[in-house]
């Protein structure tokens, strides 16, 4: 990833193009535990930390010393938090809804620390500002709801579409979630020890200067997931029948 975003720019500078294309990294929210309009702490070693800080970095310096400096450049950051849609990847917690338990294709939901929280917003909202950043001058933004969830506030949403309530019970390893039935497990698979334990962005640059605010609230997020994945596993379920294969979105 580093060097297609270095490619594209030693491009432009070779080319000569100047200030014009534009360029925009659109970077992840991931490499620090707690991202503030200028000042940037990195406190954990998550994967998507390791493979995207050096981009961060190299996004920076283009944008601060080569835009404003002897080659020109246009380059900025866009710092997406966790934006979300109803085609993420389904490997991810988001996606692990309870569809699958709905539809009895699955004895319950498996899932690892319930307790992390994220900055959740819709993926269109976020993708919209992209093209305001390169409206001006090149600066970094942060796109983010300022607004913090559970993957627990995620779960218990998800089921209240489906008519369910959960009760939890248990601690720890033990905890499980139930309406009746138990619906969701702890899974030791599923647990990352270099987890990011609370992601929060502060957007108060982009309001001011891009007029970013996110249209789409956490519910209704959340609603447009689960019908998602409750359509796509019907779909999945109906091609098996007369002996097609399809990919099963649960373990």
């Amino acid at each position: 990833m580093l060097n297609r975003y270095l490619g594209i720019l030693e491009a432009i500078r070779i080319l000569g193009l100047g200030r014009r294309p534009s360029s925009i990294h659109v970077a992840l929210c991931r490499r620090q535990a707690l991202c503030l309009l200028d000042h940037w702490i990195i406190g954990s070693l998550d994967h998507w930390i390791i493979g995207s800080l050096d981009h961060w970095i190299i996004g920076s310096l283009d944008h601060r010393e080569l835009s404003r400096g002897f080659w020109r450049l246009y380059a900025c950051n866009g710092i997406l938090f966790n934006h979300e849609s109803r085609v993420r990847g389904d490997a991810l917690v988001t996606r692990r809804a309870l569809a699958t338990v709905e539809l009895g294709l699955q004895d319950c939901l498996y899932l690892g620390s319930l307790d992390g929280k994220r900055d959740w917003g819709q993926a269109r909202d976020c993708v919209g500002r992209h093209w305001s950043m390169l409206q001006q001058k090149p600066e970094d933004f942060v796109i983010a709801t300022g607004v913090q969830c559970s993957v627990r506030d995620f779960v218990e949403a998800a089921a209240r579409g489906f008519g369910m309530t959960i009760g939890w019970s248990g601690g720890g390893i033990d905890e499980i979630g139930a309406d009746g039935r138990v619906l969701v497990r702890f899974d030791p698979r599923f647990f990352c020890p270099t987890e990011v334990e609370a992601l929060l962005g502060d957007p108060a640059r982009a309001k001011e200067k891009l007029g970013w605010g996110p249209k789409t609230s956490f519910a209704d997020l959340v609603t447009e997931m689960i019908r998602e994945d409750l359509r796509t596993t019907k779909r999945d379920e109906l091609v098996k029948t007369p002996g097609f294969k399809a990919f099963d979105r649960h373990d």
